[in-house]
C-alpha cells in the first residue's frame, strides 16, 4: 500500500491535512470521507530524490526494467489489475511499501525461469548481488505504482524515464492501453528487449577476446622493450658485434619508449582520440562516414548490419501489430538502429511512405537493406500481412547475425593464436640470434 497526503474540511469549515495508507487515490478518499470530512485534495507525497553517487548506484538498470516488464505481464495474465501487479512487485522481498510477501502471492520470478537466468547473467557480469538487484527493481515498480495511483496512464509513467524505457516502449504501451491488449504487449516488449540485449552481449563477447589479447601483448612488449632489452643490448654492445634485424627493431622501439617518445606517444594518441570524438559528436558527415565504414568492414560489418536490421524489423512489426500507423512506427523503429546510416534510411523511407509510396519502394533506395528482406516485405504488402513478414525478416536477419558471429568466433581464436605465436617467435629471434652469433665468435 502507498501513503497518500490529503487535505480536507469538516462541516464547520476547519482545514485538516494528513496522510492515509491505501491502495489507490479513490480508496484513500473513501477512508477520509469515512472520518466525516470533505476531501479537497488527495495526492501521493513526492519521494525525495537522491543525488550524487548514491543516486547513480541505486538507479535501475535496463536489464532490471526488462525483468520488471516480464514479471508485470505474468502477474496481469494471472488476473491482477495493473496497479495491484505493480504493488505486488514493489512489495516483493520487502519493498518500499513495507507489506510482507505472503506465500499466496504470485511469485512471478520463480515462474519466469528464462527471465531469471537472463537477469542473473547480467548481475554476475556487473557483480551485482540479488538483493541489490531486487531493491532497485522494487524501487522502480514502486515509482511506477505511485504514478499510476495518481491517475497517470501507465505509458506516461514509463515515459518519465526515457533511458530505461525508450519511446518505442512507451508508444507500444500507449497502444496497448487504448486497445485493451496491454498484457500481451508488455510480454512482447520484454521478449523483444531481451532478444536485443542478448544480441548486444554476443557482439561484445566477440570483441572482448581479441581486445584482451591485444592489450596483453602491448603490455608485454612494452615491458620487454623497457626493462629487458636495454640490459641485453649493453652486453652485446661491449662485444662490438653487429646486431641482427629483429634485435635492432626492438631496440629502436625501446629507444622511442625510453626517450621523449614514451611521453609524446600516449599524449598524441589521447589528443587524436579526443579530437576524433569531438568531430564525431559535432559533424554529421563524420558520423555517416564512420557508419558506412563500419557496415563495410570485412566479416564484422555484416554482423552489425544484420543485427541492426533485425532490431528495426522486429520493432516495426510489433508496432504495427499494436495498431500504430506505419509512418509513426517507422519513426519509432528508426531509433532502435545503432548505426546512423540505417537510421537515415528508415527516416527517408518514412518520408516516402508519407508521400504515398509503399514500404517496399520506400526502402528500395537503401543500399544496406538485404535483398531477401526487401522481397519478404514486398510479399507481406501483397498478401496484406506485413506484420508477419516483418517478423520473419527479423528472424532471418537474427539467424544470419548469429551464424556470422559464431563463424567469427571460430576464426578469431586461431588467428589470435597465430598472431601471438608470431610475436613470440619474433622476440625469440631478437634475443637468441645475437647470443648464437656471440657464441660463434667466441668459439
Amino acid at each position: 500500500m502507498a501513503s497518500f497526503r490529503y487535505q480536507a474540511r469538516n462541516r464547520q469549515g476547519e482545514s485538516f491535512t494528513g496522510t492515509v495508507d491505501a491502495a489507490t487515490i479513490a480508496e484513500a478518499a473513501r477512508i477520509v470521507r469515512g472520518r466525516g470530512l470533505w476531501v479537497t485534495q488527495v495526492e501521493v507525497p513526492e519521494v525525495r530524490r537522491q543525488t550524487g553517487w548514491r543516486q547513480i548506484l541505486e538507479r535501475p538498470r535496463k536489464d532490471e526494467g526488462i525483468l520488471l516488464l516480464s514479471q508485470l505481464s505474468a502477474l496481469m495474465e494471472a488476473g491482477l489489475p495493473l496497479h495491484e501487479a505493480l504493488r505486488t512487485l514493489a512489495d516483493d522481498g520487502g519493498g518500499s511499501t513495507g507489506r510482507p510477501v505472503k506465500s499466496t502471492d504470485v511469485t512471478s520470478e520463480a515462474a519466469l525461469s528464462d527471465d531469471d537466468l537472463f537477469i542473473r547473467a547480467f548481475s554476475a557480469r556487473r557483480r551485482l548481488t540479488p538483493d541489490s538487484r531486487r531493491k532497485r527493481k522494487n524501487k522502480l515498480a514502486d515509482g511506477l505504482y505511485r504514478e499510476v495511483a495518481r491517475g497517470v496512464p501507465f505509458s506516461a509513467a514509463l515515459s518519465r524515464d526515457p533511458q530505461l524505457f525508450p519511446p518505442v516502449m512507451t508508444a507500444m504501451a500507449a497502444a496497448g492501453e487504448e486497445s485493451g491488449r496491454l498484457t500481451e504487449i508488455l510480454a512482447d516488449l520484454a521478449k523483444s528487449a531481451r532478444q536485443s540485449a542478448q544480441e548486444r552481449e554476443k557482439t561484445k563477447s566477440l570483441l572482448l577476446y581479441p581486445v584482451i589479447l591485444l592489450v596483453t601483448v602491448l603490455a608485454v612488449t612494452t615491458f620487454m622493450s623497457l626493462f629487458v632489452l636495454p640490459v641485453f643490448a649493453s652486453i652485446l654492445a661491449e662485444s662490438g658485434m653487429a646486431l641482427p634485424l629483429p634485435t635492432r627493431i626492438l631496440l629502436a622501439f625501446a629507444g622511442v619508449l625510453g626517450g621523449s617518445g614514451g611521453l609524446i606517444l600516449p599524449i598524441g594518441v589521447l589528443v587524436l582520440t579526443l579530437t576524433f570524438a569531438a568531430l564525431y559528436r559535432r559533424s554529421e558527415s563524420v558520423r555517416f562516414a564512420v557508419g558506412r565504414l563500419t557496415l563495410t568492414l570485412p566479416l564484422f560489418g555484416k554482423v552489425l548490419l544484420y543485427r541492426d536490421w533485425s532490431n528495426v524489423l522486429r520493432t516495426l512489426g510489433r508496432l504495427l501489430a499494436s495498431g500504430i500507423p506505419l509512418q509513426r512506427a517507422l519513426d519509432l523503429a528508426a531509433g532502435t538502429a545503432a548505426n546512423c546510416v540505417i537510421r537515415q534510411d528508415i527516416r527517408r523511407a518514412r518520408e516516402s511512405v508519407q508521400s504515398g509510396r509503399t514500404l517496399t519502394s520506400a526502402l528500395a533506395a537503401s543500399t544496406f537493406l538485404p535483398p531477401i528482406v526487401r522481397r519478404l516485405i514486398f510479399a507481406g504488402e501483397q498478401a496484406g500481412d506485413l506484420e508477419t513478414m516483418l517478423s520473419q525478416a527479423s528472424a532471418y536477419c537474427s539467424r544470419l547475425a548469429l551464424t556470422r558471429t559464431e563463424r567469427l568466433q571460430t576464426l578469431i581464436e586461431p588467428a589470435m593464436v597465430f598472431f601471438i605465436g608470431g610475436l613470440v617467435f619474433f622476440f625469440v629471434l631478437a634475443l637468441i640470434l645475437p647470443l648464437l652469433t656471440l657464441m660463434d665468435s667466441v668459439t
